[in-house]
C-alpha cells in the first residue's frame, strides 16, 4: 500500500507569540535615571526581568560586583565578564531586576536638586531631559527651533544629574563657559548624564540668586522661569533657619517686600535675592501666628514677655515729653 501523500493533510498553522514589553517598575529607585523602560522596549528587548542601563551606569555597577548583561536588539542578552567588553559594546546594557532588589539600597539616588538648594555657597546644578517619548523631540533642540514649533521648556521634563560649588570666580559668562568646557572635556567621575549638551540647562547660585541658563546652539539663554520661587523657598527657608529663627518682624531695617511682591519681581524675569524671600515668608507668618493667639492677661505676679514689654509702653514713658530712642529701649531689654 502506497503511503498517503503529505501534501494531503492539513497544515497546522503555529502562533509565535510575542513578548510583551515590561512597564516601568513602580519602584522609584531605579538604576538608571538616564535611560527608561521604554526606550529599552523600542530597541528591541523586553525581558521583564530586565531594567535598562547606560553605559557609563553598567561601568560603575561591575566596578561594584554587580552582574551586567550586554542586551541585543533580538531580545537576547550576554553576560558582560569585563569593562572592556562594556566600553567595546555599543547597545543598551541591563541588570537582572531580581538582583537590583538586593543590592539597591547601596546605590541610593542622590538628590542633585536639593543638594544644590540647600547649598550656602555659590554653587551649579547641571538638567538634562528625561528619557522618555515625551522628550524625544526636544532634545539638542536649540531655542529658535522651540519658537517655530510653539514649544516651551517646562520643569518636569528635565532631571537634575549633577550638583557642585562653584570654585572659580568671574561673572555669569565666565562660569557658564567654564561648566560648559568641564562636563565637555574633563568631566567629574560620578557624573552619569551625557555630555554638557544643546537642550541642557545650568543653574547657577551667585551671592544667594538662583539663575538658569538653557544650553543654545551658541552661547546660553536665561530661563528666568524655570527654577520658580515655590521650588526652592521651602529649601531657602530651612537653610536659613537657625540664623534667623528669632527674626519675628520685631526689628525693622525700613519698608521690606512681601512675598507676593518678591514673586511678581520673580515672574518679570529679575532676579530675587532667596535670603530676601525667606525672611518674607518668615515674617508674614509670624504675622498670621500672633493674629490667631488669643489675648492673655498676665497672671499676678507673673513676669511680662518681651513682646509685651515692646507692644506696652513704661508709666516713665508716658509721663516724658521725650520719649526714648527705640534702639535703647531694645538693648535695655
Amino acid at each position: 500500500k502506497e503511503p498517503e501523500s503529505l501534501a494531503a493533510e492539513p497544515v497546522q498553522e503555529i502562533t509565535v507569540q510575542e513578548p510583551e514589553p515590561v512597564s516601568a517598575p513602580d519602584n522609584a529607585c531605579i538604576p538608571d535615571p538616564a535611560i527608561s523602560v521604554e526606550s529599552m522596549n523600542a530597541y528591541g528587548y523586553t525581558d521583564a526581568n530586565m531594567l535598562p542601563l547606560t553605559k557609563e551606569r553598567a561601568l560603575e555597577l561591575m566596578e561594584r560586583d554587580v552582574t551586567v548583561y550586554m542586551l541585543h536588539t533580538d531580545n537576547t542578552e550576554a553576560m558582560a565578564f569585563d569593562a572592556d567588553e562594556i566600553r567595546s559594546f555599543d547597545g543598551i546594557f541591563g541588570v537582572e531586576a531580581s538582583e537590583w532588589e538586593t543590592v539597591k539600597d547601596r546605590f541610593v539616588p542622590q538628590d542633585y536638586e536639593k543638594a544644590f538648594l540647600d547649598n550656602p555657597a555659590d554653587s551649579f546644578a547641571i538638567y538634562q531631559l528625561r528619557d522618555n517619548d515625551d522628550t524625544a523631540r526636544l532634545r539638542y533642540m536649540n531655542s529658535e527651533y522651540l519658537e517655530k514649533k510653539g514649544l516651551s521648556v517646562q520643569k518636569e521634563n528635565y532631571a537634575a544629574v549633577y550638583a557642585g560649588d562653584l570654585d572659580r570666580g568671574g561673572d555669569t559668562q565666565d562660569r557658564l563657559n567654564e561648566l560648559y568646557e568641564t562636563f565637555n572635556i574633563r568631566r567629574p567621575e560620578d557624573f552619569r548624564g551625557h555630555s554638557l549638551s544643546v537642550s541642557d540647562i545650568v543653574a547657577l547660585k551667585q551671592n544667594g540668586v538662583v539663575s538658569c541658563h538653557y544650553v543654545d546652539s551658541w552661547g546660553f539663554k536665561e530661563l528666568p522661569g524655570f527654577l520658580k520661587p515655590e521650588n526652592y523657598l521651602k529649601n531657602a527657608e530651612m537653610a536659613m533657619e537657625d540664623d534667623y529663627g528669632m527674626i519675628d518682624g520685631i526689628i525693622n531695617n525700613g519698608p521690606r517686600k512681601t512675598v507676593a511682591e518678591l514673586e511678581e519681581q520673580s515672574k518679570t524675569g529679575t532676579p530675587i535675592s532667596l535670603l530676601e524671600l525667606a525672611q518674607a515668608v518668615q515674617r508674614e507668618d509670624a504675622e498670621k501666628r500672633r493674629a490667631q493667639q488669643p489675648v492673655r492677661r498676665e497672671k499676678s505676679g507673673e513676669k511680662p514677655s518681651i513682646l509685651a514689654k515692646l507692644k506696652t509702653p513704661s508709666v516713665a514713658d508716658t509721663k516724658s515729653v521725650k520719649s526714648a530712642p527705640k534702639r535703647s529701649a531694645e538693648r535695655e531689654l
